[in-house]
């Protein structure tokens, strides 16, 4: 992230419990196996829980893990993500008004 320009040192990641889902207005995974893995864990917030790529076409709604798989799939999945990111940005903005 670093040659990205970012610092994600103060970034910690954290498991969803119950009470992070009840208090959420939407949740943002990256892929369907997460999607599931919510769903099962809070049934309530199912209509809450969405891909991340949900804007992108179809081979791409789904974004890989690139743990332990180098610069390049890292590289990759930034990519990816950043591009989720901004279409989500109208929608929500959208949402506000």
């Amino acid at each position: 992230m670093a040659d990205q320009g970012r610092d994600l040192s103060p970034h910690r990641g954290r498991q969803l419990t119950l009470e992070l889902a009840l208090d959420a207005d939407l949740i943002l995974v990256m892929d369907s196996r997460q999607k599931e893995d919510c769903a099962r864990l809070v049934p309530s917030a199912r209509g809450r829980i969405y891909l991340l790529g949900h804007w992108q076409p179809e081979p791409d709604r789904e974004i890989q893990d690139p743990f332990r798989q180098g610069t390049e799939a890292i590289q990759r999945a930034f990519q990816h993500i950043s591009r989720a990111v901004e279409d989500w940005a109208p929608h929500l903005i959208n949402q506000q008004r």
